[in-house]
């Protein structure tokens, strides 16, 4: 069984695939953790089903985007902690956090949003 599908390059070419890439994870329940990388960003995908864990060095730049309606926002492992927090798409409250030092931990009880990881 796959654990993780890694897609690579998603944010090169047309500015169209672009946005179908990074919106692909909305398509489908997919059975498997989806990750989504290119030369800037690492980002994992996080549902209720699926929470994100990331290993980084301390004050690494860690943003949170919702795709959909989010609530139940729970982190760990970043400054500026969240404790059932809700975020809705174009919400810029999870934009630039930065990683405290240990294993970034990233959760949520309804919704999709991207733990992207800078590089």
């Amino acid at each position: 069984m796959i654990d993780e599908v890694l897609l690579l390059g998603v944010s090169r070419g047309r500015t169209d695939h672009l946005l179908f890439n990074w919106l692909m994870p909305l398509t489908r329940d997919w059975p498997f953790a989806l990750r989504l990388v290119d030369d800037t960003i690492d980002a994992r995908v996080v549902t209720a089903l699926r929470p994100a864990e990331l290993h980084c060095p301390p004050d690494t730049v860690i943003s949170l985007v919702p795709l959909l309606d989010c609530t139940g926002i729970d982190t760990l492992g970043l400054r500026y902690a969240l404790h059932d927090h809700a975020m809705s798409p174009g919400s810029t409250l999870g934009l630039s956090n930065r990683a405290s030092g240990g294993p970034v931990r990233v959760s949520l009880s309804t919704g999709t949003l991207l733990a992207a990881r800078v590089r």
